[in-house]
Formats: C-alpha cells, sequence, structure tokens
C-alpha cells in the first residue's frame, strides 16, 4: 500500500503528500517514525541539508533524523500537541497570522452560536437556505460565509437575526490557546522544552513565514473560481502530525487507550495463530500453485488462473494481518500489553 501510495499520488497512503523539498526554507520534524514514507523523507532531508534549509527535529529519541537535523529539541513522549499549542499561543500572542488566507480558504470567520442550553450551541449559525453565517466588515451585515469578496470579521460578538449572541470561530480559538496555561513557561516543565527554545522557535516560524514568502510567476485558480497571477507560499513545512486534513488538539479516537489497542495490539490473532497460518499458506501458496497447473494443462485456464489470482490475494492479506497482529508494536509496550 505504502509503495502504491508513493508512484500514484506522490505519498504513502498515511501521509497524503510530501513537503515542498525545493522551496522549503525551514522544516520542523515532529516526531516521526523513522519507518514511514522513509525513502523518500531521506532524499528529501538530503536536498534540505545541500540547500543550506533548516531542519528542526522535535522527538524523544536523537536518532535516524534527528541526528542529521540541525536541531535536535528532545521532547517528552506524548506533550507534542502540548508544544505545538505553545507555538500557536506565541504566535497569536505576536500577531503574526495570516489573516487573509484563514477567511478565504477556511471556516475561522463562521459566527459560531453563543447560547448555552440551545440545542445548537456551538454550532454555526445558519440561514434559512442552510448557509452559514459571517460578519461582513465591509456591509456592516451578515452575510453567507461562503460567498467570494466578503471580508468576514475574525473577532468580536455578534447579535445574530434571532437575536442570540455568536462570535466568529477563529476568535474562540484564540481566546483558548491565548489563555496562560498554553505559555511556553507554563508547559515547558512538561514538555520538557525551555521556554525560551519555544518562543525562539516561533518566531523562526514567523521570520521565515512572513519574512521570507516565496512568489512563484504561477498564475492560478482557488477553489471558490478567483484568478491569481502569482502564488505566494510560507516556506515552512512539517510532517508528523497530519490527519486527513483536519488537525485537532485533541482527536478522540487515537488519544484514547481503546483506539492504539484496536489499531496496534490484536488480541484475537495470537489465539488462532497456527489456525491462521495454515489458512495463509493455503491460499497464498498451495491452492496458487495447484489452480497454476490446471490452469497451465488448459483446463478451464481462464477461470483456474482468476481463482489463482484472487486466492493468492486473499492469502498474502490473512499473512500480512498476521505478521502485523502478532508483532509486538511500541504501543502495546506502552500499555503493559
Amino acid at each position: 500500500m505504502a509503495a502504491a501510495g508513493l508512484y500514484s499520488v506522490g505519498g504513502a497512503f498515511w501521509e497524503f503528500g510530501e513537503p515542498d523539498w525545493e522551496l522549503t526554507k525551514l522544516f520542523l520534524l515532529i516526531g516521526v517514525a523513522e519507518d514511514h514514507d522513509s525513502n523518500p523523507i531521506k532524499l528529501g532531508l538530503g536536498r534540505l541539508k545541500e540547500r543550506g534549509a533548516k531542519i528542526i527535529s522535535i522527538n524523544p529519541v536523537r536518532t535516524g533524523y534527528s541526528a542529521i537535523a540541525d536541531e535536535f529539541v528532545g521532547i517528552t513522549p506524548g506533550t507534542d500537541g502540548l508544544l505545538v499549542l505553545a507555538l500557536i499561543h506565541c504566535l497569536l500572542e505576536a500577531g503574526q497570522i495570516d489573516l487573509d488566507l484563514l477567511v478565504r480558504y477556511t471556516n475561522a470567520h463562521y459566527l459560531a452560536i453563543d447560547a448555552p442550553g440551545d440545542p445548537d450551541h456551538g454550532l454555526f449559525a445558519r440561514d434559512k437556505q442552510d448557509k452559514p453565517f459571517a460578519y461582513d466588515r465591509r456591509s456592516n451585515d451578515f452575510v453567507d460565509a461562503e460567498a467570494v469578496g466578503t471580508d468576514g470579521a475574525l473577532l468580536g460578538t455578534f447579535r445574530l437575526p434571532d437575536g442570540r449572541s455568536a462570535q466568529p470561530a477563529f476568535a474562540h480559538a484564540a481566546e483558548r490557546y491565548l489563555a496562560p496555561e498554553f505559555a511556553p513557561e507554563a508547559v515547558a516543565a512538561r514538555c520538557g522544552v525551555p521556554a525560551t527554545t519555544i518562543r525562539r522557535i516561533a518566531a523562526e516560524i514567523a521570520e521565515v513565514a512572513f519574512n521570507q514568502p516565496v512568489v512563484l510567476d504561477q498564475s492560478w485558480t482557488d477553489t471558490a473560481g478567483r484568478q491569481h497571477q502569482t502564488m505566494v507560499g510560507r516556506p515552512i513545512a512539517a510532517t508528523g502530525l497530519a490527519a486527513f486534513n483536519t488537525v485537532r488538539p485533541l482527536d478522540g479516537p487515537h488519544f484514547t487507550e481503546n483506539y492504539v489497542l484496536r489499531e496496534m495490539g490484536y488480541q484475537i490473532a495470537p489465539k488462532h495463530a497456527v489456525k491462521l497460518r495454515r489458512i495463509a499458506a493455503t491460499l497464498a501458496f498451495l491452492l496458487p500453485g495447484l489452480l497454476t497447473l490446471l490452469a497451465a494443462s488448459g483446463i478451464a485456464s481462464a477461470v483456474a488462473a482468476t481463482a489463482a489470482a484472487l486466492s493468492a490475494l486473499i492469502g498474502m492479506f490473512v499473512e500480512r494481518w498476521l505478521f502485523f497482529a502478532e508483532a509486538t508494536h511500541v504501543s502495546t509496550i506502552y500499555y503493559g500489553r
């Protein structure tokens, strides 16, 4: 699957693409397992080193990728997200946020209903056509948040047509992550990373993003149909925290014990390992071999060849599943299983 992803969409199925190795000036590796997309990442890191781009590796151990990084930041296991929120705190504090991008390409300006006790409290306010509301700063009125050409407010409290209050989604995020509990000084001890280091890395991110942008002389059309003559990029890349284009401080299924153990610590397979090995050997090797001989003899050759291929596919699937099921994954060690 990994190889198929690399040759088709440019990245393994768990990576969904790669950083811009040619233009990136600052690259952050955050908790990256060295068996994930390893060969392309190694080649990419080599290109970054050749160009003089800075590589910062944030990891509990200094091996592999971290060993060649320009800066290694040792971190307490399990606190990557907290460190990232501290970086966000610093960027918000300094006002180093691309507000235009947030309004143009995200739902940061959508108005969230503030009506505790109501069933739709915390949900996006919508009009009768079920379109999300935003507050346009040009017309000082409520508009379709997805309309092109509006200037949605990112901060403030607004009175909806039904009389209830609402705030832009960004305002909630800013209030949350500007809280003192996410300041570098507050998280340093838990992360094992000095507050001065966190603030310096945040400043480096802002410096590269806003003072060293990459401008490509390439016309393009965005998803809203707007045409642009150039493309402005922030030459910063990070890998290790991607998750289906949605990033959350805490993603329920991933930080609970059940998900990790069900994904990496199977309980059924070891009990039936012998039986499963026999099934895998039969379906992946013995049966396909017999069917191939049958096809070669000219007896129902097409049917036999097809059945051989299907049998081998199913057998290899069972064998691969058993391989992972019997492995002692680091996640099971962590939970003492």
